[in-house]
């Protein structure tokens, strides 16, 4: 099955259109450059390591260096195993990570900058939403796509006011 962050808008909103709820798990492509640059440096300090003679002081810290680097390793690994859901958008609103906006307390969806799209709320008081590209690969795509379904919410809530 694909990861819903690397396709298209067009299945977003499809899914969307289905089902009200479009999950956003973890995506692997960021974590792959990491996951290889520590592999790479433990290997370096492992033969390090084996080169070094035993007597010397140096032999300990980078055992735990290549340790440190080891479980950082492990730990990018486990994110993209895990398949967790990083970011969801349905009916009720949207949660990236702990966070959630409902619908109704959204203020603005951001330009995509630095490899980061914000959702920021009415009310200051509330936290903004971060979405980075561990949840998505077209920030800017899914920025439109959201205040797509932001100005259906609107439209949607205004027509239920007048009617009332």
């Amino acid at each position: 099955m694909a990861v819903m962050g690397e396709s298209s808008r067009a299945v977003w909103a499809g899914t969307y259109d289905q089902v009200s709820r479009v999950e956003f798990g973890v995506r692997a492509a960021p974590y792959r450059r990491q996951t290889t640059v520590l592999s790479l440096v433990m290997i370096a300090l492992l033969v390090w390591i084996w080169v070094l003679p035993d007597s010397s002081e140096l032999w300990l810290p980078l055992m735990v260096a290549v340790l440190a680097l080891g479980g950082l390793s492990f730990w990018f690994t486990a994110q993209t195993v895990s398949k967790r859901i990083v970011l969801l958008v349905d009916a009720d609103g949207i949660r990236a990570g702990r966070n959630r906006l409902s619908w109704q307390q959204i203020g603005t969806i951001g330009v995509p900058r630095r490899n980061r799209l914000t959702v920021t709320p009415k009310d200051p008081q509330l936290r903004q939403l971060t979405i980075t590209p561990s949840a998505v690969a077209d920030l800017t795509a899914l920025a439109g796509w959201l205040e797509d379904v932001l100005a259906q919410h609107r439209s949607r809530s205004e027509s239920d006011a007048e009617t009332r």
